[in-house]
């Protein structure tokens, strides 16, 4: 299982608009970036075209170019002249949503035949059902990022009023807060992964527990 540092910047790469982290971020965070790369979750996407380097004791971002043979990728210090940077400090890396999803899956005991579908366009999807609280019924488990966007919260406020469920749903979500009134059905639960990380069992499928009486078994 990913430890709480490590999905505390999974969920804030979720959180932009593009969930991408650059070579210099992951060198900000190595431990929780090598264990989400490790699991797949962070994969391949280009290569940065700035680093940080530090000059004069201070920490700033340099553009890095090309040597003129194309022999390698660099930049131009003051005293050293040109140097040299290994490409994987440059390796841009993006979240691999689908990935992220299996792994939730896991947790959620929700069967491997389902596929998770996209509800909004980039920002929710439906994981599919998932038992809680040692209960034989399914529920319908969503996951939804950037809830703090107005337009986000609307996008999935009309999507829950046009796919009602008969029993008790929950949203999952990558944000901390909505930042503002998401207003759900009331037999709909939102809870962020990190805040479900905190509960005692420390398993998502026990988060259900206080959605239960108010739509029944």
């Amino acid at each position: 299982m990913l430890g709480a540092e490590t999905v505390s910047l999974l969920c804030s790469l979720l959180e932009a608009e593009e969930p991408v982290i650059t070579g210099y971020a992951v060198e900000l965070h190595p431990m929780a970036a090598a264990s989400l790369i490790e699991h797949g979750l962070l994969v391949p996407a280009g290569y940065d075209d700035v680093i940080g380097v530090e000059t004069d004791g201070q920490e700033e971002l340099v553009s890095v170019f090309p040597i003129d043979d194309g022999s390698a990728l660099g930049y131009l210090d003051r005293y050293a002249g040109f140097v040299a940077v290994p490409p994987e400090r440059l390796l841009r890396r993006r979240v691999d949503v689908s990935e992220a999803f299996r792994y939730l899956a896991v947790l959620l005991d929700v069967p491997r035949s389902h596929t998770p579908a996209e509800i909004v366009e980039g920002l929710c999807w439906d994981l599919g059902s998932a038992r809680f609280a040692e209960r034989p019924q399914r529920h319908s488990v969503w996951f939804a990022r950037r809830l703090w966007d107005a337009a986000t919260r609307k996008s999935v406020q009309t999507m829950l009023e046009r796919r009602p469920h008969i029993r008790p749903r929950l949203i999952l979500t990558s944000s901390t807060s909505s930042a503002g009134e998401f207003v759900v059905p009331p037999d709909t639960l939102t809870i962020s992964v990190l805040d479900a990380l905190k509960s005692p069992s420390g398993k998502f499928r026990f988060m259900l527990r206080a959605l239960l009486p108010v739509g029944g078994a």
